[in-house]
């Protein structure tokens, strides 16, 4: 009977290593993977999910979004992915687009840029602003 369950028990731990190897190497989803569901400025973008945050999660999150704005800084990780802030109407709020690993990284502050970005939603208190991730500008 021991045998019986201890058999089982290297069965189901054997299955769940082999799934978490699975995900773990499992392709990431990219923006540029895609086409964009939506195109519009920064400032359309964050005035979206200002006004009506409900709405905006059932148009935008967790769709590929093209946005179109003004570099207003340039941050690197220890990684070197690059995370940049674009500007909206209002001063206390940001759209930030965090690029893919792999993505091209041509922007320079005060530069307008187009990139294609997976929208996470809104975050933030202090400055809210609209997150985009997996960015990249297209081809």
């Amino acid at each position: 009977m021991k045998k019986k369950i201890l058999l089982t028990l290297l069965i189901a731990a054997a299955v769940a290593g082999a799934y978490g190897i699975y995900l773990w190497n499992k392709p990431k989803r990219t923006a540029s993977d895609e086409e964009a569901a939506a195109s519009l400025t920064a400032a359309e973008l964050y005035s979206s999910f200002a006004t009506d945050a409900t709405g905006a999660n059932a148009l935008y999150l967790d769709k590929v979004i093209e946005v179109r704005g003004t570099v207003s800084d340039i941050a690197l990780n220890a990684d070197g992915i690059a995370t940049l802030t674009l500007e909206t109407d209002d001063p206390m709020a940001a759209v930030m687009c965090t690029y893919a690993p792999d993505a091209a990284n041509t922007a320079t502050i005060g530069k307008q840029i187009l990139l294609h970005g997976i929208c996470s939603g809104m975050q933030g208190d202090l400055m809210p602003s609209v997150v985009l991730s997996q960015c990249s500008e297209p081809q």
